[in-house]
């Protein structure tokens, strides 16, 4: 299964709760491959609702396939730092998702994704 949460891969026949971050159960992964999600994206902290929309209408636009928790509201603005490669510093703050899919994101809502 992979974690909805994390995105890590674990054996759904040993244990019902992702072994990683105990995240609810996962998506076989096989269905995730012809559902064509490439990657989940845990984001928390929004500040609103009109913020939450704006995030996940530009996730929509980028075409990457998101996982947003229940009751964890999420910062449009550092998933937009997050997108241009800045770093984000908050240590209750979870955004995981492949460097490729970061770079096509970044492409897809016009943001320069600075190196290093």
């Amino acid at each position: 299964m992979i974690c909805p949460a994390c995105g890590e891969d674990y054996e759904a026949d040993q244990v019902a709760r992702c072994p990683w971050c105990g995240g609810p159960g996962g998506v076989a992964e096989t269905d995730a491959e012809e559902e064509g999600l490439g990657a989940l994206v845990r984001l928390l902290e929004v500040r609103d609702d009109a913020e939450l929309a704006a995030a996940t209408a530009a996730l929509e636009r980028a075409e990457i396939p998101f996982f947003v928790q229940a009751g964890d509201p999420l910062r449009a603005l550092d998933l937009s730092a997050l997108l241009r490669g800045e770093s984000v510093d908050d240590e209750r703050r979870e955004i995981l998702v492949p460097e490729s899919l970061l770079a096509g994101a970044a492409s897809a809502l016009g943001l320069r994704r600075e190196e290093g």
